[in-house]
């Protein structure tokens, strides 16, 4: 009996951390998801220090040597609602090796082509645009599944 008190009592404390957890997370902006332990495969984009890409509200991503996202302008990045500077998009399923044109939607402007890059699945991406261009490890960032 004395077991089955301390199980329900263990059971209850993990409970109330899960949501306490939930509550944290929240945010007011929707559930976030760490990018880092989902599975899915990201690409995202942080515009912020670059001239040409700094004021854009709307980031289009198109490959080629393997159109993974069909024509241009290619899949349509989200804007994280917590830094209106980075733009995202869940790539699962598409992975593989390509050329990569960062671009306004298709309104006209697009970056210098980032080439021979490969997305491999369950992996974070995210191209830092500026006077250094690079791609780097997403793991540590948080994105928001809903705004």
């Amino acid at each position: 009996m004395k077991l089955g008190k301390f199980v329900l009592a263990l059971g209850t404390v993990f409970l109330v951390l899960a949501l306490v957890a939930v509550f944290v997370s929240c945010n007011g902006h929707g559930l976030k998801y760490s990018v880092e332990n989902d599975g899915k495969t990201i690409i995202a984009i942080d515009i912020s220090t670059d001239p040409t890409a700094k004021d854009w509200t709307s980031v289009g991503c198109y490959t080629y040597n393997s159109e993974l996202f069909g024509g241009w302008p290619g899949v349509t990045l989200t804007k994280s609602v917590q830094d209106a500077n980075i733009f995202y998009a869940d790539i699962s399923g598409k992975e593989g090796n390509c050329t990569v044109i960062f671009n306004n939607n298709g309104a006209g402007a697009q970056l210098a082509d980032v080439g021979g890059v490969t997305f491999k699945a369950g992996k974070k991406y995210i191209f830092k645009s500026g006077s250094i261009k690079e791609w780097k490890d997403y793991s540590e960032t948080y994105l928001n599944e809903t705004e």
